[in-house]
C-alpha cells in the first residue's frame, strides 16, 4: 500500500504574532525548525497541517 505525503508548499515570510503552546519532544520541535527554515511556513501551520492530517488518517484499534 503506498503511503499518502503531506506536501508543504513553500511560502514567502509573514509576519504571524499569536500562536497556542505545544509540547512536543525537543528533537520533534528541531525537525519542524527545519521544515520551517525550508519552506518559510511558520512552526504554526506547520504543526496544524501535521495535525489536520493524523486527525484524518488516524486509526483506533481496540485492546486486545
Amino acid at each position: 500500500m503506498k503511503e499518502e505525503k503531506l506536501v508543504l508548499e513553500k511560502q514567502p515570510k509573514s509576519q504571524e504574532n499569536y500562536s497556542k503552546p505545544v509540547f512536543i519532544d525537543s528533537d520533534l520541535y528541531k525537525k519542524i525548525v527545519e521544515l520551517k527554515a525550508e519552506t518559510g511556513l511558520p512552526i504554526r501551520q506547520i504543526v496544524n497541517r501535521f495535525v489536520e492530517y493524523s486527525i484524518e488518517h488516524v486509526e483506533i484499534k481496540e485492546e486486545k
